[in-house]
């Protein structure tokens, strides 16, 4: 037997960044999609050992901060 987690319900949004408006501002464009990937999907940072087990780190906006089209109002890039 075959399982996905794919979810032809799943809401879907479509982003567009104004390019000409980060490079006017001095923002790398790679900094803005790292930012929205950390924020809306997962980043891994780092592993790290405690009592003999081995953990992953990744960084994740909570759910409560990512799941509304108004998230984007919360978003700064460094």
């Amino acid at each position: 037997g075959v399982f996905a987690t794919f979810n032809t319900d799943s809401p879907l949004m479509k982003v567009s960044v104004k390019r000409d408006l980060a490079a006017s501002l001095g923002v790398p464009i790679g900094e803005v999609m790292r930012t929205l990937q950390v924020f809306f999907g997962s980043a891994y940072v780092n592993d790290f050992t405690f009592e003999n087990l081995s953990y992953r780190v990744y960084t994740q906006a909570d759910h409560g901060f990512r799941n509304t089209p108004e998230a984007f109002d919360g978003i700064y890039v460094k």
